[in-house]
């Protein structure tokens, strides 16, 4: 994966995003900039390296474009989808036993561990 950050006027804006999301971008953004009294865009976009060179071609063919990119590798992470509640095996709430013994377990002193010990003891 690649970062780019791309320089280019406003009007050039839709012609990029169509660019961008024809190689398949793992993330897009952009925010207005003022670079010598002309208004313009700072594009920033993650792509593969696999399509880094078919995307520097398609940019070149238009007109006061600049492109910025780091010569490091980065690992493009997108959020997890909407199904990942279904997908946990063990979700279930705790007891209120759990609870009590979790706070007593946490505080450092003997009676709170003899009340640990007795509950577990109980409670097995």
């Amino acid at each position: 994966m690649r970062q780019l950050q791309i320089l280019a006027s406003t009007s050039d804006l839709p012609k990029i995003e169509k660019i961008v999301l024809a190689m398949e971008a793992s993330s897009f953004w952009y925010s207005s900039v003022d670079v010598m009294n002309a208004e313009k865009v700072i594009i920033t976009v993650q792509v593969s390296n696999r399509s880094l060179g078919e995307l520097l071609d398609q940019l070149s063919e238009l007109k006061e474009v600049e492109v910025f990119f780091f010569l490091m590798g980065i690992i493009g992470l997108t959020p997890a989808n909407a199904k990942l509640q279904n997908q946990i095996a063990d979700l279930e709430p705790r007891s209120p036993v759990e609870v009590f013994l979790q706070s007593i377990h946490s505080v450092d002193s003997w009676s709170n561990f003899l009340v640990f010990a007795v509950t577990g003891a109980i409670v097995v």
